[in-house]
């Protein structure tokens, strides 16, 4: 593969992730807030970030038994599903991490620098 058609192909799989977030988020939040299924693990007294965590787990733990068996008993999901869902919590895991700390910890080390990028966040989630 050149380096111009790994470059497509990857594009192609980042507007592929982009797509099934898209999707997916219409059916686990409502409009006002887009992450509202995560916030629902601070209910129970766990950060939105660290029940993140736990949903790619979940994905790597699925992934894990793949790589020893080859095959998946659920059908309707492959490989390159699992992997893109992974992709998609890692961003997800990102933005719920700074929005945490920028409520709980503004003066943590992890984020000097990120207040425009908050304060997008903060604009998007009210």
């Amino acid at each position: 593969m050149t380096r111009e058609d790994e470059r497509k192909f990857f594009n192609a799989i980042l507007q592929k992730i982009k797509n099934i977030h898209d999707s997916k988020n219409a059916d686990y939040s409502t409009t006002q807030n887009s992450l509202s299924n995560f916030y629902l693990c601070e209910e129970m007294g766990i950060p939105a970030w660290k029940g993140c965590l736990v949903r790619m787990t979940d994905k790597i733990s699925r992934l894990m038994t793949f790589a020893q068996t080859e095959k998946y008993e659920v059908r309707d999901e492959k490989f390159e599903d699992t992997a893109m869902d992974l992709a998609v919590y890692s961003i997800l895991l990102i933005i719920l991490y700074r929005e945490y700390l920028s409520r709980f910890k503004n003066d943590d080390e992890d984020y000097n620098g990120m207040s425009d990028f908050e304060s997008t966040i903060k604009a998007r989630m009210e």
